[in-house]
């Protein structure tokens, strides 16, 4: 007796996370560190300086203006503060347009739970990706310590161009590797019906 064909299944898996991890990670660490980071002690400094400044009168409006040029670093930039303003706004406007961007990409790739992936792995990512980066930057510091033509400095190489850029493309590509892991990881977790985060 020939058995009859099996029904085909009516659920059709949702395609891989991965490759959106590979583009929304670099662009939310990017942000992060250029934007969301600094407003924060922007935002903190601001704050315990006001509440001094409400306690001690004249004393806390100046030690608020001298924290303030200190912090953009006087001089020209303390005449020109959107020259730090600006970056920050638009590391503000990367880290909004990768976490947006995800949960949208997401979306379209038939995930059942968008945000709880985007946010879940952009968490972990922004963790994980300061070990990897701090391991990357260390080991072409070292390389070009032992082969380089001339002494190199520990902070951002010194400014030498070329192993700055090798780093620079090595923590993107390290970077992006994380992201399409940790999207993949958390896309499949988010699947299972049993961990879904409950609808609002």
């Amino acid at each position: 007796m020939i058995a009859a064909p099996a029904a085909p299944s009516s659920t059709v898996a949702a395609p891989s996370a991965g490759p959106v991890g590979a583009w929304a990670l670099p662009l939310i660490t990017l942000g992060f560190v250029i934007g969301v980071l600094p407003a924060l002690v922007f935002v903190g400094a601001l704050l315990v300086f006001t509440s001094i400044g409400l306690v001690a009168g004249g004393l806390g409006g100046a030690a608020l203006v001298g924290f303030l040029t200190t912090l953009v670093g006087g001089g020209v930039l303390a005449e020109q503060p959107w020259l730090v303003i600006l970056p920050m706004l638009v590391g503000v406007a990367a880290f909004a347009a990768g976490i947006a961007g995800s949960v949208a990409a997401l979306r379209r790739r038939g995930s059942p739970a968008p945000h709880a992936v985007t946010w879940s792995a952009a968490g972990l990512g922004l963790v994980l990706q300061l070990l990897v980066n701090g391991a990357v930057y260390f080991a072409v510091l070292l390389v070009a310590l032992v082969i380089g033509p001339g002494p190199v400095g520990l902070v951002f190489f010194g400014g030498e161009p070329v192993p700055l850029t090798i780093f620079v493309v090595l923590a993107l590509a390290a970077t992006a590797g994380l992201g399409w892991l940790l999207w993949l990881a958390f896309g499949r977790v988010f699947s299972d019906p049993r961990r879904r985060p409950a609808p609002r």
